[in-house]
C-alpha cells in the first residue's frame, strides 16, 4: 500500500512539474520573442513541445548521469577533470628534460606557456 501512496504522490508530482515548467516556457516566450523576432506566440502544448526538444537536441536522455562530470558525481571525486589531469600528468612523468622542453616550447607558441611553466614548477617542486 505504501509503494502505491508513493506512485501517486510522484505522478501528482512530476505532473505540477510539467505543467509548472510549460507555463513558464510559454510565458518567456511569448513576452521575449514575438517582441524581438516578431515570430508567433506559443500556447501551453508548443511550449512542451519546446521543451521536449530541447532537452533531446541538448540534453540527451542519458541513463542516471547527472551534471557535466566535472565535480563530484558518478565518476569520481573530480570527474573528467581528474581523469585528463592524471592522463596529462602520466605523460609529462614518462618525458625526459628535453622532451619536456620542446613540449614546452611548443606549447608556448599555441598561447599556453605561462599555465604549463607553473604547472612544471609546481610540479617539481612537489618531487624534490
Amino acid at each position: 500500500m505504501k509503494w502505491f501512496l508513493k506512485g501517486i504522490c510522484v505522478a501528482a508530482v512530476v505532473t505540477i512539474a510539467v505543467i509548472g515548467f510549460g507555463y513558464i516556457t510559454m510565458h518567456l516566450w511569448n513576452f521575449v520573442i514575438p517582441g524581438l523576432t516578431g515570430w508567433h506566440t506559443l500556447d501551453w502544448c508548443h511550449a512542451i513541445g519546446l521543451l521536449v526538444l530541447s532537452k533531446i537536441l541538448f540534453g540527451g536522455f542519458g541513463r542516471g548521469r547527472r551534471g557535466c562530470g566535472c565535480g563530484y558525481g558518478p565518476r569520481g571525486k573530480w570527474g573528467r577533470h581528474g581523469m585528463w589531469k592524471k592522463r596529462w600528468e602520466e605523460k609529462l612523468a614518462k618525458m625526459s628534460p628535453e622532451e619536456k622542453e620542446k613540449f614546452m616550447q611548443k606549447m608556448d607558441k599555441c598561447g599556453w606557456g605561462g599555465k604549463w611553466d607553473e604547472h612544471m614548477h609546481e610540479e617539481s617542486d612537489s618531487k624534490i
